[in-house]
C-alpha cells in the first residue's frame, strides 16, 4: 500500500497525521491552542484530508494548553467514525 502522510508544521512544531492502509496516525507533540500551538480545527482539517480511516491512534507528548481545545479535540475524536486509541507519553 501506498504511505501517505499529511503534515502541519505551524511555527515548526511537532504535529502530524500518516495514514496507512485505512489507518491514521495523529502525532501531537506540541502546545494545545489555537493561537500558539494546534489547534482542532487544524486537526480535523488535517483527518478529513486523510480521507476514509477506519482507525485512529494519537499519540501525545503535549506541555499542555487551552482547556477549551483540548476538549474540543477530544470530542472531534469522540465522535469521529473511526475507532480511536490513545497514548500519553
Amino acid at each position: 500500500m501506498r504511505k501517505r502522510e499529511i503534515a502541519e508544521t505551524a511555527a515548526g512544531r511537532g504535529f502530524s497525521i500518516q495514514c496507512k492502509a485505512g489507518e491514521a496516525e495523529i502525532i501531537l507533540y506540541d502546545v494545545i491552542d489555537p493561537w500558539f500551538g494546534i489547534s482542532a480545527k487544524t486537526i480535523h482539517q488535517r483527518l478529513k484530508d486523510a480521507g476514509d480511516v477506519q482507525a485512529i491512534r494519537v499519540r501525545i507528548n503535549s506541555p499542555g494548553g487551552s482547556i477549551f481545545e483540548g476538549t474540543a479535540i477530544y470530542n472531534l475524536l469522540r465522535t469521529h467514525a473511526a475507532r480511536c486509541n490513545g497514548r500519553l507519553r
